[in-house]
């Protein structure tokens, strides 16, 4: 049963930072940045879905916190990427901006 857990050990162990730079590197389309963003919702809705306990012979596992934690792990990759993405339109759109402003000046 704990092997359940395994598939989200990444989200622990891994640099959410980093991660995002090897994600960014890949110079990924708007469609490849709302698709990873998907997986974290996906992931968060599958977390959802896991009981709060499992008995195992003789003994009963609770593991309702664990799946509120990896709930909050997987809000916290979301909301990572997401800021990153934001900051990124910002910075494009102000580039935007300011061209426009230069060109009507001429």
């Amino acid at each position: 049963y704990l092997t359940t857990f395994k598939e989200y050990e990444w989200t622990w162990k891994e640099n959410i930072e980093k991660k995002y730079q090897e994600f960014k590197n890949t110079d990924p389309s708007l469609d490849e940045t709302e698709s990873k963003l998907k997986e974290f919702v996906a992931m968060e809705s599958k977390v959802e879905q896991l009981t709060g306990q499992h008995q195992i012979s003789a003994l009963m596992l609770k593991t309702g916190s664990l799946a509120q934690d990896l709930k909050g792990l997987a809000e916290k990759w979301k909301s990572c990427f997401a800021k990153e993405l934001h900051k990124e339109a910002f910075n494009k759109l102000e580039a935007v901006s300011e061209m426009v402003k230069s060109t009507r000046k001429k």
